[in-house]
């Protein structure tokens, strides 16, 4: 099995690895900027669901359950397909 050390120290499996990495969301600052919101919210939604899954493995409830919320907004916006500007829910 191939796995990768972390730079926190932790091994993930070659599988763990490949599925992030084979993520449709671009990596590069450069893609992540105003011009291109769909992508930073799709992005956005992936850090934010690791970040949760850290706060529910330390029984950080509460923080899990920002996270998750904001980790639900960011799918959501990373839905939209056109070339709008993008509101979050609530505005």
């Amino acid at each position: 099995m191939n796995t990768r050390q972390s730079s926190r120290g932790r091994t993930r499996s070659g599988a763990a690895q490949n599925e992030t990495s084979t993520a449709a969301a671009p990596r590069t600052p450069g893609d992540l900027g105003p011009d291109n919101p769909v992508a930073l919210a799709r992005y956005i939604a992936e850090m934010t669901a690791e970040m949760a899954e850290l706060a529910r493995n330390a029984k950080l409830e509460f923080l899990a359950y920002l996270l998750a919320m904001a980790q639900a907004e960011g799918e959501k916006l990373s839905r939209s397909s056109s070339g709008e500007t993008l509101v979050p829910s609530g505005e």
